[in-house]
């Protein structure tokens, strides 16, 4: 095991210092949004504070100087641990979910169940769908797939879920199509077996406003009751470093999950280890 990696959690402000959501012209220091558009500095010389234009021009501006600062922490936390060849842990930023874990409201708890009864009931009434068998022909690629899969796994944890937002309001994106695979594999199993599996893994939490299977350590449905959708969606930032991974050698990367305006969290990633850390709460002004 590299020996950075010995360390599963830090701090980035351990690792790097304090680390500034992007900068005014001024002073340099860090920026907070106000509205949608107006950044307002913090320094005491008097800067009120100035607008970034509402077009895509500004906001890749933004977004340039956010890259800009993802790229300077990915170097220092190499140098940190003393790491040669930066290039070979691909850079990568992702969203970051920003949420709180509260209690599951027994309404929306009945609300999932009243849909999925009518679903799993229109699943089974159906022809069934073939059991589909892994091709054997992809057993060349597969060891590679599995270390880009597992990396892929660290990215989605540094992001902590912001495509799961989305859950909330398409009942974890269950549909049909996912029961009938259910079904497939399982054609022994009536109608409330299923249901009663499918509301076990609903817990007494979940992220606020987001899926009700997300909880404080991920997803808690297995992965082969997941719509297909959460198996197999990837975000932008995502996409990219997977069509960048060589398709030999070692899987590394570098996954900075941020909000449109700051760095929330990062990811240090070789292989099938990771060691995450996350950035300190802001200042109050």
């Amino acid at each position: 095991m590299p020996p950075y990696l010995r360390i599963k959690r830090a701090s980035l402000s351990s690792v790097t210092g304090r680390i500034a959501a992007g900068s005014t012209p001024c002073c340099k220091r860090s920026i907070r949004f106000v509205g949608s558009a107006v950044v307002h500095c913090p320094c005491k010389s008097g800067h009120r504070g100035f607008a970034l234009p509402r077009t895509v021009g500004g906001w890749r501006l933004l977004n340039q100087q956010l890259w800009e600062q993802a790229g300077q922490l990915r170097q220092q936390v190499l140098n940190r641990f003393g790491v040669g060849e930066p290039d070979t842990f691909q850079l990568a930023v992702v969203p970051a979910a920003i949420h709180r874990i509260t209690r599951l409201p027994a309404s929306r708890r009945r609300e999932f169940r009243d849909y999925l009864k009518p679903l799993i009931d229109r699943a089974v009434a159906l022809p069934a769908v073939p059991v589909v068998e892994p091709d054997s022909t992809m057993e060349s690629t597969s060891m590679q797939e599995t270390r880009l899969s597992a990396a892929s796994g660290s990215a989605c944890a540094c992001c902590q879920g912001y495509c799961c937002r989305g859950g909330a309001y398409t009942h974890a994106y269950l549909g049909v199509e996912t029961l009938q695979r259910y079904v497939a594999a399982r054609p022994d199993q009536p109608p409330d077996q299923i249901l009663a599996a499918y509301l076990r893994y609903i817990g007494k939490e979940t992220s606020e406003g987001s899926c009700v299977y997300q909880r404080a350590d991920g997803c808690s449905l297995p992965r082969e009751m997941r719509a297909t959708i959460c198996n197999n969606f990837y975000c932008g930032g995502l996409r990219e470093f997977r069509a960048k991974v060589p398709a030999t050698g070692p899987v590394r990367g570098f996954f900075v999950a941020m909000t449109d305006n700051e760095i929330c969290r990062a990811a240090l990633v070789d292989e099938e280890q990771m060691l995450m850390m996350s950035a300190p709460p802001a200042p109050r002004d």
